[in-house]
Formats: C-alpha cells, sequence, structure tokens
C-alpha cells in the first residue's frame, strides 16, 4: 500500500502491526498476556517487523497485550529500546483503539489517564490512535516538567514528517474521482 513514495498520492502510509508477538497471547485472544522468552521474540516474532521497517514502512503500532507482564503500550524497552534504537525505526508509533485508556481499565498500571498518558509517551508512544483525553493531561505534564517539550518535539517532528511526505498540507481531502481510479482497477482486481 505504502509504494515506493508517500508522495505519489495513491500511496498510504503502511503500519507494522501489532508490536510484539500478538499472534502469540495465551489461548489466542486478544488482550490476552504473551509469555514468550527474549529468544522467542528476537527469532521468531522480530524479523517480520525488521523486514517491514528494512522495507520502508511508515508507522508501527503498539500491541494490545503485556508482553512477560508490561503492557506494549508502557513499555520503553520495547517501543524506544528493541524498536527505536536497536532497529532503527525513525517513524511513527501509534497506539491502538483506546488501549493508553486499557493500561487503567484493563492492566491497572496506571491509576488514571493521565498516569496512562506519562507512561505510554515515556514509552516511546508518538500518536494516541483514539485521540479524546489524551491532550490535557499531556499539556500538563509537560508543565510539570515530568515529560519534557524535547519529547514532545520529537513525536510532533514525526508526525509532520510523515503528513508533509504524503501531501496532506497540498491535499488534505481523498479525491474521491481519483479514488476510484487507482482502487478498483482491473489491474488490482486481478492481482487480488
Amino acid at each position: 500500500y505504502q509504494g515506493e513514495s508517500l508522495s505519489d498520492p495513491a500511496s498510504v502510509l503502511a503500519c507494522l502491526k501489532h508490536f510484539l508477538a500478538g499472534s502469540a497471547s495465551v489461548n489466542g485472544l486478544n488482550f490476552a498476556p504473551v509469555e514468550v522468552s527474549e529468544r522467542t521474540l528476537r527469532g521468531i516474532y522480530l524479523p517480520p517487523y525488521l523486514a517491514g521497517i528494512k522495507a520502508g514502512a511508515g508507522s508501527v503500532m503498539a500491541a494490545h497485550h503485556e508482553l512477560g507482564g508490561v503492557p506494549c503500550h508502557a513499555n520503553p524497552w520495547l517501543l524506544d529500546g528493541v524498536l527505536r534504537r536497536e532497529a532503527g525505526f525513525g517513524g511513527l508509533v501509534v497506539s491502538d483503539w483506546t488501549d493508553v485508556e486499557r493500561l487503567v481499565s484493563l492492566h491497572r498500571v496506571a491509576a488514571n489517564m493521565k498516569e496512562a498518558v506519562y507512561l505510554a509517551v515515556t514509552a516511546g508512544l508518538d500518536m494516541h490512535m483514539q485521540g479524546p483525553g489524551f491532550a490535557g493531561p499531556l499539556i500538563e505534564l509537560v508543565k510539570e516538567g515530568r515529560i519534557p517539550e524535547s519529547r514532545i518535539d520529537a513525536s510532533v517532528r514525526r508526525i509532520l514528517r510523515i503528513k508533509f511526505q504524503l501531501g496532506l498540507f497540498e491535499r488534505p481531502l481523498v479525491d474521491t474521482l481519483d479514488r476510484a481510479q487507482t482502487v478498483h482497477t482491473a489491474a488490482h482486481q486481478q492481482l487480488a
């Protein structure tokens, strides 16, 4: 989907998900914990993500579950250490739907939304997909000095870079005529 260049109007931002080991959850249930060794993580579950990063995927979505008892959305070892520092990923790390909130309601590692935002952002999250209830606590955390402005600047740079590459400032809306000419083509249907 992402193609050779994000500036191609037919291109969309690829998202590698759910990082990491989403298919290894207990009983195969969504949100269930994952208990695998680091050797298995690195040998089995990480290589497809590394290939996607090497191929140029622009975003990665954190996984719903806990990995070794730590929710992926609040795991600095995973998001900052493995993904950014080891794998060299420079793109956008995005949450899954309401998974920052689930740091309070499901994983119970945060007492409230403000603490959940703190855990997610300091772990390496750039953008909260769901949105409402995120910005207010984030602003408070920056004003209190718990999250440095430089951390926010890093996320904003990644988000704006991708938006510029996608041409969203020049073309903020989808051209429905162009969509009809690129999505449902005979070549695409043949390939499918």
